[in-house]
């Protein structure tokens, strides 16, 4: 088992979860970063196979080791929030918890249903959630 805080920590879930005082984790260089990963062909829009397929590496992007796990406590996250992705409420996030957190789908992103997601509405979903 791999614990990750730090400088990782208050990146964790780098995509755009919010900190306790509802500001959100990124600058819009590191949202521009954290799409460009998703955008694996860089086409400049995000589908599903590519969200997908990407969502939990860019989330654990900073990991120095696969398979890691984190706390609360090493995140700068919402405890709510981090609950909603602790899907087995072992008190950890893994991979497979970002995978299947219902918070994290493709649908969330993409709002106007075209079956791809642009900066625009990966920044605007993003936004919301400080809101």
């Amino acid at each position: 088992m791999v614990w990750v805080g730090g400088a990782f920590g208050a990146a964790l879930l780098g995509i755009g979860l919010l900190v306790a005082d509802k500001a959100p984790v990124m600058d819009a260089r590191s949202m521009r970063e954290a799409f460009q990963a998703l955008d694996t062909n860089k086409d400049s829009v995000v589908t599903r196979e590519e969200f997908e397929f990407n969502k939990d590496t860019v989330i654990f992007r900073r990991a120095s080791e696969p398979g890691a796990k984190l706390k609360f406590e090493d995140t700068r996250v919402s405890r709510a929030t981090f609950d909603s992705f602790d899907l087995d409420g072992d008190g950890l996030i893994t991979a497979s918890d970002v995978r299947e957190a219902p918070f994290f789908k493709f649908e969330n992103f993409d709002k106007n249903k075209d079956r791809h997601i642009d900066f625009s509405e990966f920044q605007d979903f993003l936004n919301t959630l400080a809101k």
